[in-house]
């Protein structure tokens, strides 16, 4: 048996080797000898991470993420890059799986769930064989789905139609506490008023009016619907019920009863004698939501190499578009002290402000940046961080929106700079500049270009991820047959495009 490798470090280990007599002699002569011991044991650290690494790499679940496309080579298989990487390693490790299965239903809803995010429930009525011959023909079977938020329907020559229901189920989720609906009507209130707001289970389901509400709402469940106001305190406890609050007309709800629509994101209570009760009302809620942006890990696109810097852009694909947080509210830069000429961000934006950090010898330096709300304009004349809901932000800090690392995951550069535009003079050594507005970044020249890995977010494409889906599944169709893909969004949230 291979023995198991010891817990300490090497620098610990070679001192213990060292004769008694002398590690007393060099305490005395300042610790000369432990030093360079220890600055030995940190590369011999290194070798033993780096070979029990390789066994690691065997496999491709613990491998590291730059060998899983090279695994990927090994099966046949081009992974996908854009992809998170939890469905990189399985889209390799199950290739040779589902190719054995192409066209069946486990096939179809595994490969739009590898591509997509999207969970496909694939269904296929049961047919009648119009000849004794034809009885001997597999036929795809399986129960319906409840409810559908994304039909693909599949028919050829009046055979039955195959039909792959898809669930908007975006991988990163929020929860939304102490959220105050508005009004959207004479009696209806609503998430954002004019726009559907899809619930969802904390695992990113949809949840539909058809689905038990028993089950989903209430104290710890995924929707807690919290009244005050009005005659709420006297009524006790509402049961909830699903309906169709669609329209700004009254709804007419029994007693005793609370209505929601899960799909809208709405809620009317129970109808009271006066009219007057329901305008006092109000309506509190907790529930999922799919956040609007999406995580990236990548290395980024070299632009550019001239005498002022080499320019890279973070998307491996050369786009410009413009970096966002976690939740894709778009970023845009602000220097401290300086009026904003441009208009005010709107409510799917968010400034984030250079500060004008005096760094003196001997003193750490303080937050340079300041992060504001989604919509929160800048004024001049208030210091940064007694705006409204103001996220001061060291150099490090930055890495919850952004980072430029090296191969091993280590932040490469330790001085980052937010500029609006690269100036003719290139960044000083250790140095980055990055433009948050174009999604690009400059270093300063250098005679071997470095490894460098990013991570940022971007806007979730629901476009893209609906056009890969449509090719998955007409590629893995069965032979003979068409595809046809038609979806139903209810996910657009307030002030997304």
């Amino acid at each position: 048996m291979t023995a198991k490798p010891s817990s300490r470090p090497y620098a610990a280990r070679l001192w213990d080797r060292v004769p008694v007599w002398t590690r007393v002699r060099d305490q005395q002569a300042d610790g000369l000898l432990q030093a360079l011991v220890s600055a030995l044991g940190v590369g011999l650290d290194a070798v033993q991470a780096d070979v029990l690494r390789l066994l690691d790499d065997m496999f491709v679940d613990t491998c590291d993420p730059r060998l899983i496309p090279l695994i990927g080579d090994l099966v046949g298989v081009q992974v996908d890059r854009e992809i998170p990487l939890a469905r990189q390693r399985h889209q390799v490790k199950y290739a040779v799986h589902l190719r054995r299965r192409r066209g069946t239903i486990e096939a179809i809803e595994t490969l739009c769930w590898q591509r997509t995010g999207f969970r496909a429930t694939v269904t296929e009525p049961r047919r009648t064989p119009a000849s004794p011959g034809r009885a001997r023909t597999a036929a795809i079977t399986g129960a319906a789905p409840a409810a559908q938020l994304a039909t693909a329907a599949v028919s050829a020559r009046g055979a039955a139609d195959l039909q792959v229901a898809l669930d908007v189920a975006r991988p990163v989720q929020r929860r939304q506490v102490q959220l105050a609906l508005l009004h959207a009507g004479s009696d209806v209130h609503a998430i954002a008023p004019g726009s559907a707001v899809a619930m969802r289970r904390s695992d990113g389901t949809p949840i539909f009016r058809t689905d038990d509400p028993a089950a989903l709402v209430g104290p710890g469940l995924p929707i807690e619907l919290l009244l005050d106001g009005g005659d709420f305190p006297v009524l006790g406890d509402l049961v909830p019920r699903f309906m169709n609050l669609a329209g700004d007309t009254a709804t007419y709800v029994a007693g005793r009863t609370i209505a929601i629509d899960p799909e809208l994101g709405r809620a009317v209570g129970p109808t009271p004698p006066q009219s007057g009760l329901r305008a006092r009302r109000r309506y509190r809620l907790r529930f999922w939501q799919a956040r609007g942006g999406a995580a990236f890990y990548n290395q980024p696109a070299a632009k550019a190499a001239t005498g002022t810097g080499s320019i890279y852009t973070f998307a491996a694909d050369g786009s410009t578009a413009g970096l966002t947080d976690d939740d894709g509210n778009l970023l845009r830069l602000a220097i401290e002290g300086q009026s904003e000429r441009r208009s005010a961000p709107r409510p799917d934006e968010r400034l984030i402000i250079a500060l004008q950090v005096a760094r003196s010898r001997g003193r750490t330096p303080g937050p340079a940046f300041v992060l504001l709300p989604p919509g929160q304009p800048y004024a001049p004349a208030l210091p940064a961080l007694d705006h409204p809901g103001a996220l001061a932000l060291d150099t490090w800090g930055l890495a919850r929106l952004f980072s430029v690392e090296d191969p091993w995951g280590w932040d490469r550069y330790p001085t980052v700079r937010l500029v609006r535009s690269f100036a003719p003079e290139p960044p000083p050594d250790a140095t980055v500049e990055i433009d948050v507005e174009r999604g690009r970044l400059r270093i300063g020249p250098q005679l071997a270009p470095p490894a460098l890995w990013v991570r940022y977010f971007r806007r979730y494409d629901l476009a893209a991820a609906k056009r890969t889906s449509e090719l998955t599944v007409t590629a893995n169709t069965p032979l003979g047959r068409t595809a046809r893909v038609t979806f139903k969004d209810t996910d657009s949230q307030p002030g997304r495009p």
